[in-house]
């Protein structure tokens, strides 16, 4: 025998208590009628204009970090050729490369 709770009981719970803090919705949240200024609404000269400011916003921090991403580029360029120049010389005169022992 179980003595935890079916489902039905848990929600029966759970809606008493939205009840009781006034929150509980009597119908289906589908049917509630939609708010004005709600993002469904047919768009307004401001909301044409904020969603403009909006994209343009978007656009120059994609830029920036197109920008951002080739200077680490160039410079990660620039610390790996003397890197890569040295091995390769340090090969080219049959020296071993030395490991510090501790």
């Amino acid at each position: 025998m179980s003595t935890e709770k079916s489902v039905r009981e848990i929600v029966e719970e759970w809606n008493a208590k939205a009840k009781a803090k006034g929150m509980l919705l009597e119908h289906e949240p589908w049917s509630i009628p939609p708010v004005a200024g709600s993002i469904l609404d047919p768009p307004t000269p401001e909301g044409i204009e904020r969603t403009a400011k909006l994209r343009k916003e978007k656009l120059a921090r994609a830029d920036a970090a197109k920008r951002a991403a080739a200077q680490v580029e160039e410079v990660q360029d620039q610390v790996s050729e003397p890197v890569q120049e040295h091995c390769r010389n340090g090969a080219a005169a049959g020296k071993q490369p030395r490991i510090p022992v501790e």
